[in-house]
């Protein structure tokens, strides 16, 4: 609600532009957003950033997650593998996003973006550290993701009611793993 796509689209090259080694994650953006953007880019005259330049769906410049952890069975959109993997995702129902921007519900579609863009982190996180491309503590770059999200964007419900709880809780449980004992009762 404030700004056109072109400024949005121009905002989010120019982001790219200034890490031009920096991988450009998606959840099946192979599949549409990015054909997108690279159409918006003819349509406004835009430079497309190095990430997008390749059209091969298996450019080092970018990793779509969605075909990343699936290979080749089918692929689940992005709210079903968060189900499956216990993360939490969309607030809404996918197919009410069209709805919510015809009414003008921002808020809401901004929590919508969001949601997506927290749970494609997460994943992310965990297929980079799976595969050896990062190292991190999982349950503290969530925790940190988390609250980086509630100081940007304080009027998220998505991030204060679902997305921090979880973080907080994989946090306390990630403190729970591994061998425990109990210490024999004193004398």
């Amino acid at each position: 609600d404030e700004a056109s796509e072109l400024e949005m689209i121009a905002r989010f090259f120019e982001a790219l532009h200034q890490v031009p080694t920096a991988q450009l994650i998606t959840w099946g953006g192979e599949v549409k957003d990015l054909a997108v953007l690279r159409r918006s880019a003819g349509e406004f005259a835009l430079v497309l950033p190095r990430q997008l330049t390749d059209g091969s769906p298996h450019a080092r410049e970018r990793i779509d997650l969605c075909r990343a952890v699936t290979v080749q069975a089918r692929s689940p959109h992005l709210p079903e593998y968060a189900a499956a993997t216990a993360i939490p995702a969309k607030p809404s129902p996918s197919m009410t996003i069209g709805e919510l921007v015809e009414k003008g519900d921002w808020p809401k579609v901004r929590d919508q973006v969001l949601a997506d863009v927290l749970t494609t982190a997460v994943i992310a996180v965990r297929h980079l550290a799976a595969h050896r491309v990062i190292e991190c503590d999982q349950p503290n770059t969530i925790m940190a993701v988390a609250d980086a999200v509630a100081a940007a964007i304080p009027g998220s419900e998505f991030a204060r009611r679902s997305f921090a709880p979880w973080a907080r809780g994989q946090k306390a449980a990630s403190g729970l793993r591994g061998a425990q004992s109990i210490a024999p009762p004193s004398e």
